[in-house]
């Protein structure tokens, strides 16, 4: 085997060494060779390896979104409140709040016989306001009788002084007057001339007083028509609470829901007396409505028709804002996102608001901002030629920044061009004139 070798070594290689001296320095060359190979090898793959990795961008027109995360409670966006008579001892609550009921199923059980005695009541209490209103219609009559009595005083006085006149012409007018029955006759004139003077100032006296009783009947008329309108919407109310209680008493004391929906809240409290509020029911036929609050940074945002993505559990959906509630005094804004459709629960749900959308020329990668106490950049590859061959060399480009979004950045520079490669994420720490290896993937 070896003397084969050694006849394939002869034949075929290219130099032939036959002093033994010469073949051992050659030996040695080849080796040198050979670990110089080995070492620069191992030199590039280690500095390669120290190299970062970097991954680049183009810069380019972008949108940038401003968004905001919230929190809000859904509820159906109709409700109804389920009134009750009041004063009423509350003995159980057949419903939980957040239960569905249906339409005409028993809510609450109430004293059956507090029930009963207060319709009694309610129609003895109706009755005694027709009567007070009826009382109010009629008015006051005038009594006119003082002056007729002083008209007829008057008109007596008047026959008597006519009489009276008439026996002194007479007498006057004899052919052989009676001078002493023409003075008597002239006093009765007299005196009945001042008793119709009396009786006309009596007249005339007993007209005013019946004036001023007039005027004084029409005033009282307005107030009475006043007071009659207030006991009119009494007469409602109680005829509107005699109303409810019937259906009470036909129900043997239970109030029923007057719809399909879900008890949101109860304002009864089982033991206590009734107020005129049973409970709320939400009407979900109506669609359902997400409320969230945003914060006095965000309020300025906040407008009617604004987007809104909402999530609950698996369900998404973007929604409009259908209002915007006025100012707190820490200057946040409760609003109202409308929801069509959808198997939407009443409870917590997520959100995000988009605030702002502006387009610009030139965005970036977020990443592929930075800053320092020089100002703010970005590093972009140039090429450059060395003794290891072509290599990504980065160059420090001052920007300034717009806008920042939540992936992109929106920038300004003299410099930088769409054509340019922006580093926009590394391996390792960067640094102005380092060597990269651009990322292939």
């Amino acid at each position: 085997m070896k003397k084969r070798w050694k006849q394939l070594r002869e034949k075929y290689w290219p130099v032939r060494i036959y002093d033994q001296g010469q073949k051992k320095a050659f030996g040695n060359l080849l080796r040198f060779f050979a670990l110089m190979l080995v070492l620069t090898l191992v030199a590039r793959g280690t500095a390669n390896a120290a190299v970062p990795q970097v991954q680049t961008s183009a810069p380019g027109k972008g949108t940038i979104t401003q968004e905001v995360t919230v929190q809000g409670m859904i509820s159906a966006a109709g409700s109804c409140v389920v009134e009750c008579p009041q004063g009423l001892t509350v003995q159980t609550l057949l419903c939980k709040e957040g239960q569905a009921v249906e339409e005409g199923q028993a809510l609450v059980q109430l004293d059956l016989d507090e029930v009963t005695l207060a319709l009694d009541r309610a129609k003895a209490e109706l009755q005694k306001l027709q009567t007070q209103v009826s009382q109010l219609e009629q008015g006051e009559e005038l009594d006119d009788s003082a002056v007729a009595n002083a008209q007829q005083q008057l008109n007596w006085a008047y026959e008597d002084q006519e009489k009276a006149r008439q026996t002194l012409e007479a007498l006057q007018a004899a052919q052989e007057p009676d001078e002493q029955a023409i003075e008597q006759a002239r006093q009765a004139y007299e005196s009945a001339v001042r008793a119709s003077q009396t009786a006309e100032n009596a007249r005339n006296s007993a007209l005013e007083d019946y004036e001023k009783q007039k005027q004084q009947n029409e005033k009282n008329a307005l107030t009475n028509q006043a007071d009659a309108a207030v006991l009119r919407v009494d007469i409602e109310e109680k005829q509107t609470e005699i109303y409810a209680l019937k259906q009470l008493a036909e129900t043997n004391g239970q109030i029923t829901a007057p719809l399909a929906g879900t008890l949101t809240a109860w304002k009864l409290t089982e033991g206590t007396t009734s107020g005129t509020q049973a409970c709320t029911l939400a009407d979900a036929a109506q669609g359902y409505e997400l409320e969230f609050t945003l914060s006095e940074t965000d309020a300025e945002h906040a407008q009617l028709g604004a987007q809104v993505q909402v999530v609950q559990k698996n369900q998404t959906q973007t929604a409009a804002v259908t209002a915007v509630g006025a100012p707190r005094e820490d200057g946040s804004l409760t609003l109202t996102a409308r929801l069509e459709g959808g198997d939407w629960k009443q409870g917590a749900a997520t959100g995000t608001m988009t605030l702002s959308r502006t387009d610009y020329d030139l965005c970036v990668p977020a990443g592929a901002v930075h800053s320092d106490n020089r100002g703010t950049f970005v590093y972009v590859l140039e090429e450059r030629e060395t003794v290891l061959g072509t290599q990504n060399v980065l160059l420090r480009v001052p920007v300034e920044v717009l806008e920042n979004g939540r992936t992109q950045t929106a920038i300004s520079s003299a410099i930088l061009t769409a054509f340019d490669q922006v580093v926009a994420s590394s391996t390792k720490p960067l640094s102005e004139g380092a060597r990269v290896r651009v990322d292939a993937s």
